[in-house]
């Protein structure tokens, strides 16, 4: 199959930006060159694959998307739920979290450094004075 015959076989009439599919759901998915779709570029490999633009409709891969463990919803993860910050990093990245937690339901590695981050931004905008090295309670 040549270029052109395998672009007349996607089935979405949705933009492809950068790889990432935009769609009705406003759920990202990232599209690999073949074709494959998975939740995001970090998490490309067959286990977390949701289908084929080739080969499946849109709305079925969003389905998939939708309704699979890598979207768990910030409010739903325990040490989140009640962060001050969980609507700025939303529980940051679910991949992240599977790789070093083995599960999505846990926030990402980062989450400590950002916390720090986030409440020195506050004091630096309140007092214009940054602090360093202040052990901050999650």
């Amino acid at each position: 199959m040549d270029l052109q015959d395998a672009l007349k076989k996607i089935q979405f009439s949705e933009k492809l930006t950068n790889n990432f599919i935009q769609n009705s759901k406003k759920i990202p998915v990232y599209q690999g060159l073949n074709g494959d779709v998975y939740p995001c570029h970090v998490l490309s490999n067959k286990e977390f694959k949701l289908g084929n633009s080739l080969t499946d409709k849109l709305e079925q891969i969003i389905d998939r998307a939708s309704i699979s463990k890598f979207r768990t919803k910030s409010t739903e993860i325990e040490q989140c739920s009640s962060c001050h910050f969980v609507l700025t990093c939303h529980s940051g990245c679910r991949a992240d979290a599977y790789f070093n937690e083995n599960t999505f339901n846990k926030p990402d590695s980062m989450c400590e450094t950002l916390f720090k981050f986030q409440v020195n931004n506050i004091i630096q905008g309140r007092t214009g004075k940054r602090v360093q090295d202040v052990n901050y309670a999650i």
